[in-house]
């Protein structure tokens, strides 16, 4: 079995057990919950509450964040990018995804 470690990016903090495995809430962005594969370095998106304003599909597979092309492969660089390009006053942040075998380039919004 895998380690699933997800993360809600809301601003719940705590930790629930899922029937996959145990799981870890976080709480970077509002509104996305995403799931990062411990042993994949991957991260996609787990549930999107209803009136977030992305994009972002259930089963994406994020890839980069667009504007400096870095990679994300766990929850924590996602976190950092999301910090620090808020701290530059950004809200709108693109990412390219795996979608159904594609590449798309999709955006989040943050209020």
């Amino acid at each position: 079995m895998n380690l699933i470690k997800s993360f809600g990016l809301s601003a719940l903090f705590g930790i629930v057990f899922s029937n996959l495995a145990f799981a870890e809430q976080h709480a970077p962005i509002s509104g996305v919950f995403l799931t990062e594969l411990a042993d994949e370095g991957s991260v996609s998106v787990l549930r999107i509450e209803p009136g977030t304003q992305s994009q972002l599909r259930v089963g994406d597979i994020l890839q980069t964040y667009v504007p400096t092309g870095e990679s994300i492969g766990s929850i924590s660089e996602l976190s950092e990018i999301v910090n620090r390009e808020q701290g530059y006053g950004l809200s709108v942040f693109p990412f390219s995804v795996v979608r159904n075998d594609m590449m798309w380039v999709v955006t989040l919004t943050l209020p």
